[in-house]
């Protein structure tokens, strides 16, 4: 299984697992300083922001359905097929 997200600002991520993803958003330059349970924190208040209050992700939660909580919250789309990605783009 491949996970697949793109960002707002068009980044186009892969990952071999759910959690994959989430430790690949963690190595990212602005969050490389943060555990995994303050990185966490961070996308919480910020899907929160984003969602303008709407959707509230449980920090302790799988990575699956945390990712599942940013795409709600508007933060990234998760691509479920290749045509999906080749629309996006």
């Amino acid at each position: 299984m491949t996970v697949q997200v793109i960002w707002p600002d068009g980044h186009h991520q892969t990952a071999p697992t759910w959690q994959a993803l989430l430790n690949g958003i963690s190595d990212m330059p602005w969050n490389s300083d943060l555990s995994d349970d303050e990185l966490r924190e961070v996308l919480v208040k910020r899907a929160y922001i984003w969602s303008a209050g709407d959707i509230q992700i449980d920090p302790a939660i799988s990575a699956k359905e945390f990712i599942h909580g940013l795409e709600a919250a508007g933060m990234l789309k998760i691509i479920r097929d290749d045509k999906e990605l080749e629309d996006l783009r």
